[in-house]
């Protein structure tokens, strides 16, 4: 049997870090002055998922029973 989008899903975990890094946060700024963005379009994220670790794992194989 050829499983669909929706059967692999079901069988994903979604890990998720809380979306902080761990120690000092880089977007918490003291300045008194807004400093401009200095980097150009090119040099920003461009879609690609850059991170270390996948954020979905899949779940153990378990056999279901058929309804």
């Amino acid at each position: 049997m050829e499983k669909n989008v929706t059967d692999i899903l079901e069988q994903l975990v979604i890990l998720d870090n809380g979306g902080r890094r761990s120690g000092g946060d880089r977007r918490n700024y003291s300045y008194t002055l807004h400093i401009p963005e200095r980097r150009r379009g090119q040099d920003r994220r461009n879609g690609t998922d850059r991170r270390k670790f996948p954020r979905a794992k899949e779940i153990s194989q378990t056999p279901q029973p058929n309804p």
